[in-house]
């Protein structure tokens, strides 16, 4: 207040008192703001203090000084690097004022421009330039520029971590000496807390690696420990005894419990003396144990095992693997000696075993190949008896057989079986001594063991003898087949005790062997009798009188005589068998085979070379009337009388083909061959006996031929469909199309049907060929209303052996296909074909009309159908004939035969079609006959598909 007049009572002049009170309250507020200021400074460096005093995060503890060091000076932006001491790339950084995480800030370096100078001097950097260009400040150039910055070290009383730089005071043109002492102070507080919390984690990082090293060399303990215990343990029980002496053997270090249980001594004994242990080895190794382990010499100096037994206090003898092993000390000199003792007495038990084991093995295997390729009893007997002696290692062997009375007959033997059989056959005579081991296996059908010879109670005779000779053991095994005991094998060793479970198991198998190579044998024979016999008649089959004849072939070629083969085949065996049952049919296939025997004179030139053809052979035989006359003989003997089945009077009759040597075959297949095509030829021609003569054989190899083309035909589809057009007989419009087969040959020529359509009726082909004509006829209708032709309907032709077939419908809907009616497909067929089985076909045709598919008769008037079946059937059409076409104009009788088949077909309701219509005047009769339709040359020839196409397109173009 100096410098203020007193007033005086009477009071001063007022104007003057009012500007000194205004000065005074001025100089007040701006006291009161500054501490205001100052008041707020201090509580926020207090709350930031508090905030680096209790975060321990580097990196929030970085975010809380860049923020609240902006917040508290006011600044546009502030930025915070901090690292190592070293200096460097910046390792944390942190800013306040420069934008959202979406545009993250760059990194900025600590040691370039005034950045990096500070980080060098330690000093504050302060800096203004209002007005003026901004300052580089060595911060990215990404950040905004400034004209004012204050940035201080982060250090502490030794080290420099970073610096933190403020930009643009809010409401100053720069940063004051105060701010610049405030800054410094909170730098240099954050360069301590810093390095506090840096020490601080790398003492926690120690003290984690330290503690974590502790667990190891606790954890190493432990395990070190425990390997300990379990060292002790194993060394203590284990089976294998452990020896750790030095390696002069002069004492012993450490001997494991395991010796006082193998050796039966105690370890004490091995401490006293290492030499100890030598003292219990058996006899017979003592010599060789010494010289290989050296233990009165300082011992073996190398690794080494070697087995050897010793006796046990108790008598038992034991078997030992020792193994030992050099340590070695100092200059690799060894120290110590370790043995490992290991008792393997079971394991040799078990090899010995094993080894016993094997000899049977190798019978049982030997007698297993010789099943293979023996064909005869006794040579597997002989040959089981030397593999039992030579591989298994018996003293001998020998093999009986029973015969139908029961006696056991020696077969075979091996070893010194032949001396001692002599002694010991009567033995074995089923009836010489009663009940005997041999009678019991028979009985039993099973084996009979005697273990010791010396002990048994047998009435074997001269057993002493056999025990003189080194005998010992002895079993009999029954050889069984079908559950019947029809020999056995006796096997003897000079082994007691040898016949163990185990052993007999081998036994019994080599037993089954045998007994199943007995089986087979047998079986074999019967097979081969049943391969070159006939079972039902006892006569040669084809394939051994296929043999017999190349026989007599041969003979008749070396000799230069004649040869005549006979092939007979018995009639109306099939009826027999239909009427009287097969049993009688077999029954007559034996006389008949009896018979021909009898006539022939030997049955060796007799056969039954299939099911019921017969073929005999004449010896010396050269012209046919010599064979016709001795043919004819046995024609009367054999067929002229009846036979006699179930007191039933049979007769037969037979027909025959005759084949001569050399002149109808030089062999005999050719001589088989030609016999059966005079046979074929017989039969045909109801002849009784037939000659074979060449034309019947290149008769019958052309039409083999064909039958092979024909299948290639309908491999390869080389045949073709031909349509022929149906018209109105009144006005000549197109009604239809007939499906024809033509074969196109490999040699360009176009084949007839009826060079080979009956042999594709024959041969069955013609269901393969029938169903390929439907599809294709379907195929080819079907592109003709893809091309916009106003397609006909096709009429295909059906075989008998087609509509025959059950799967005639099943095969003819599936072509169809889901089109039905609108497939436009009919079929045809003939009269005759329906009235063999008029049920069945009746029922077929109405199935294919329920199809959509029409149905016409083919050639009506050639056959004989029935008026009123006619009637019923499910047919929409009749074709006549062409033959009467053909002659009707010419014979009344024709003409009345069309005109009635019109007028009946009419009555009927059917359709009549004129087949082979060649002439104008045909066509005019069969107008005024009211012929519905007609077909033939005089429409046009039948015509490929693409003459058909071309057709139909003519006939579009017209309409």
């Amino acid at each position: 207040m100096a410098g203020i007049p007193i007033l005086d009572e009477q009071g001063a002049p007022a104007e003057f008192g009012r500007e000194q009170v205004q000065l005074l309250k001025r100089k007040l507020a701006q006291h009161a703001t500054e501490l205001s200021a100052a008041s707020a400074r201090l509580a926020a460096l207090t709350e930031l203090n508090a905030r680096l005093a209790s975060e321990r995060d580097p990196l929030k503890l970085i975010d809380s000084v860049c923020h609240g060091a902006r917040s508290l000076f006011g600044s546009s932006y502030a930025v915070l690097a901090i690292g190592e001491p070293a200096g460097g790339a910046s390792v944390m950084f942190s800013t306040s004022g420069l934008g959202g995480d979406a545009d993250a800030p760059a990194r900025p370096s600590m040691d370039s421009g005034a950045m990096g100078r500070l980080m060098t001097t330690r000093k504050p950097w302060r800096t203004s330039l209002a007005g003026a260009q901004p300052i580089n400040a060595g911060l990215p150039d990404s950040y905004p520029p400034a004209s004012a910055f204050l940035a201080v070290p982060l250090s502490s009383l030794t080290h420099i971590y970073g610096w933190l730089c403020l930009a643009d005071k809010h409401g100053a043109d720069g940063f004051s000496a105060d701010d610049e002492r405030t800054l410094l102070a909170l730098g240099a507080l954050v360069g301590r807390v810093y390095e506090d919390s840096t020490l601080d984690r790398r003492g926690q990082e120690h003290s984690v690696r330290l503690q974590a090293e502790m667990a190891n060399c606790e954890s190493a303990m432990s395990k070190l420990v425990a390997s300990e215990e379990r060292f002790r343990q194993l060394t203590e029980n284990i089976q294998d005894v452990f020896f750790v002496t030095t390696a002069n053997i002069a004492e012993t270090l450490y001997v494991s419990p395991a010796y006082e249980q193998v050796w039966g001594h105690p370890c004490s004994s091995l401490y006293d003396n290492p030499n100890a242990w030598t003292e219990s080895i058996h006899p017979d190794d003592r010599e060789r144990v010494r010289v290989e382990t050296r233990w009165d010499a300082g011992g073996t100096p190398a690794n080494g095992s070697i087995e050897y037994r010793i006796i046990r206090p108790d008598g038992a003898v034991r078997w030992i693997l020792a193994r030992t092993f050099q340590i070695p000390g100092e200059d690799a000199v060894p120290e110590r000696s370790v043995t490992v003792a290991t008792d393997i007495t079971e394991r040799r038990q078990a090899e010995a075993r094993v080894k016993h084991l094997n000899r049977v093995y190798a019978v049982l295997s030997g007698v297993n190949a010789l099943i293979a390729r023996v064909t005869e009893r006794d040579e597997l007997f002989r040959e089981a008896c030397r593999l039992a002696v030579d591989s298994g290692g018996f003293r001998s062997a020998w093999c009986g057989w029973y015969d139908d009375s029961g006696q056991l007959n020696a077969v075979a033997s091996a070893g010194d079986a032949p001396a001692l059989l002599p002694r010991l056959w009567p033995e074995m005579g089923a009836t010489s001594h009663g009940d005997t081991v041999f009678t019991r296996v028979a009985r039993l059908n099973k084996p009979v063991i005697c273990d010791d010879l010396g002990v048994v109670k047998t009435s074997v005779l001269d057993l002493q003898d056999m025990i003189g000779r080194g005998h010992r053991a002895m079993v009999v095994l029954p050889l069984v087949i079908a559950d019947k005991s029809v020999g056995c094998l006796t096997l003897v060793t000079d082994e007691p005790e040898f016949f163990d479970d185990e052993e007999m198991r081998l036994l019994n198998e080599l037993a089954g062997d045998i007994s199943f190579g007995l089986d087979h044998i047998g079986k074999a024979e019967k097979l081969h009798y049943f391969a070159y016999y006939d079972a039902l008649t006892g006569l040669a089959n084809r394939t051994f009188f296929h043999q017999r004849l190349a026989q007599y072939a041969n003979t008749a070629q070396r000799s230069g005589g004649g040869l005549a083969l006979v092939i007979v085949d018995p009639q109306h065996l099939e009826s027999i068998n239909d009427t009287l049952g097969r049993h009688i049919g077999d029954r007559m296939l034996r006389l008949i085979g009896d018979r021909l025997s009898a006539v022939v004179g030997d049955a060796n030139k007799v056969g039954r070379i299939s099911g019921e053809h017969f073929a005999a052979i004449i010896e010396g035989v050269g012209q046919e009337a010599e064979v016709a006359r001795t043919v004819g003989a046995w024609w009367k003997q054999c067929w002229d009388a009846p036979f006699i089945v179930d007191d039933q009077e049979v007769r037969m009759s037979a027909t025959c083909g005759i084949a001569l040597f050399p002149n109808d075959g030089s062999d005999a297949e050719a001589l088989l061959r030609s016999a059966h095509a005079a046979l074929r030829t017989a039969k045909a021609t109801g002849k009784q006996q037939l000659f074979y003569t060449h034309g019947l054989s290149e008769g019958i190899a052309a039409k083999r031929s064909l039958e092979t083309k024909l299948h290639q035909a309908l491999e390869q589809e080389e045949f073709v469909l031909h349509y022929q057009p149906k018209v109105a007989v009144h006005n000549r419009t197109l009604t239809g199309v007939e499906a024809l087969l033509r074969w196109q040959s490999p040699e360009g020529a176009l084949v007839p049907p009826m060079k080979f359509i009956p042999l594709l009726e024959e041969t069955g082909l013609i269901s393969q060929v029938g169903l390929w004509v439907l599809r294709r006829a379907c195929a080819d209708r079907a592109r003709w209303l893809e091309s916009g032709l106003d397609a006909p309907r096709v009429a295909v032709n059906v075989s008998t052996v087609q509509l025959r077939r059950d799967d005639f419908i099943r095969s003819t809907s599936k072509i169809l296909g889901p089109s039905g009616s609108e497939a436009g497909i009919d079929i045809e067929i003939t009269e005759s074909m329906i009235m063999n089985d008029i049920d069945d076909s009746t029922g077929k045709l109405k199935t294919l009309r329920d199809l959509g598919v029409g149905v016409s008769i083919d050639d009506f008037g050639t056959g004989y159908s029935s008026l009123a079946y006619l009637a019923k059937l499910p047919v929409m059409e009749l074709k006549i004939d062409r033959s009467f076409v053909a002659s009707m104009l010419g014979d009344p009788t024709a003409l009345t035969l069309v005109s009635t088949i019109i007028s009946l077909a009419h009555a009927l309701k059917l359709v009549v079609v004129a087949e082979g219509v060649e002439t104008e005047e045909q066509a005019r009769k069969l107008q005024q006959l009211r012929c519905d339709q007609m077909q033939g040359f005089l429409i046009s020839r039948p015509l490929s598909f693409d003459d058909m196409t071309a057709f139909l397109e003519q006939r579009c173009r017209r309409q």
